[in-house]
C-alpha cells in the first residue's frame, strides 16, 4: 500500500475509533460495579453496526463479566461477526492520562472470535490513548486445534 493510501486508511480508522470511543463512554455508564467501582465500557464496529458492552460485577466475583466479554457475547448472539476494531474505555485512578488494556481472560475470549489483526483502541474519559492489535497484546494465544 502506498503512503498516501496508508495515511488515508489510518485517518479513516482514527475517525471510526473516535466514534467507538464515544459509544464506549455511553456503554461505560451502564456498568454495574458496586464492589470495585471500576467502570468499563467497550464498543465494536460489527457487521451490523456498533455493538457494545459493559462490565457487570457479582458479589462473588466469579460471576462477574468484563465489558469485552459482554461485548463478544452480544456480538455472537446478534450474529454480528466479524469485528475488526474495538475501543475499551476505563478511568485509571493512579494514572488519569492512561487507560487499561483488556485483561488476559478477555484477550483470550476475543481471540476465539477475532483475527489476530483485531485493532484494539484503549481510551479514558478524555479520549483515545493507544492503538494495539490482538496479537500485540496476546502473542501466544491458545487456539482451537492446539489440543
Amino acid at each position: 500500500m502506498d503512503s498516501k493510501r496508508k495515511l488515508k486508511s489510518l485517518h479513516i480508522e482514527k475517525q471510526l475509533a473516535l466514534k467507538l470511543w464515544k459509544s464506549a463512554l455511553k456503554f461505560r455508564k451502564r456498568a454495574y460495579a458496586p464492589y470495585s467501582k471500576f467502570l468499563v465500557g467497550a464498543a465494536a464496529m460489527s457487521s451490523k453496526g456498533i455493538i457494545g458492552g459493559c462490565n457487570v460485577e457479582n458479589v462473588n466475583f466469579c460471576g462477574s463479566i468484563c465489558a469485552e466479554q459482554n461485548l463478544m457475547t452480544r456480538t455472537v448472539f446478534e450474529k454480528a461477526l466479524p469485528i475488526k476494531i474495538i475501543c475499551v474505555v476505563t478511568k485509571m485512578k493512579n494514572d488519569p492520562k492512561g487507560a487499561a488494556n483488556p485483561c488476559g481472560f478477555c484477550l483470550q475470549v476475543l481471540s476465539e472470535f477475532c483475527s489476530p489483526e483485531l485493532v484494539i483502541w484503549t481510551g479514558n474519559l478524555k479520549g483515545l490513548v493507544k492503538r494495539q492489535t490482538l496479537k500485540d497484546l496476546l502473542p501466544g494465544t491458545f487456539k482451537r486445534g492446539a489440543f
